[in-house]
């Protein structure tokens, strides 16, 4: 799935199951090459040693910030990888993305496979 994520920028138009667009895409994180076998995470000024950012200058903290993510979830998406939405308008909240919820990233779009309502809501 790292294949698929790394396809993925910022500024990406993300429409949902009924080519609705949900938001575009503000941040990327590249998860764990094997998640069944994980390595151990290093803080360093400029993320984790086994992540890949695909965005310089972000780390873990800020990433999150100011997200009230359980640790066990925080934890999945550093794990798999995740894609952040920012959604249109003042009272939708941003999204999460996890790679298995990505159907295509065809030219410049991202096309998932569920709807808006089954992305993981930024607190």
């Amino acid at each position: 799935m790292n294949n698929l994520l790394s396809k993925i920028r910022r500024g990406m138009p993300v429409y949902d199951q009924s080519q609705k667009q949900v938001g575009v895409v503000e941040y990327v994180q590249l998860g764990e090459e094997d998640p069944l076998k994980p390595r151990k995470r290093v803080a360093t000024e400029y993320g984790t040693s086994s992540g890949e950012w695909l965005l310089e200058g972000e780390n873990t903290t800020d990433v999150f910030a100011p997200d009230d993510l359980p640790d066990l979830l925080r934890e999945r998406l550093l794990l798999y990888g995740f894609v952040r939405l920012d959604a249109p308008g003042l009272v939708n909240a941003d999204r999460y993305v996890l790679p298995n919820q990505i159907h295509a990233v065809e030219g410049h779009e991202v096309i998932l496979k569920v709807s808006k309502e089954e992305l993981i809501q930024r607190p």
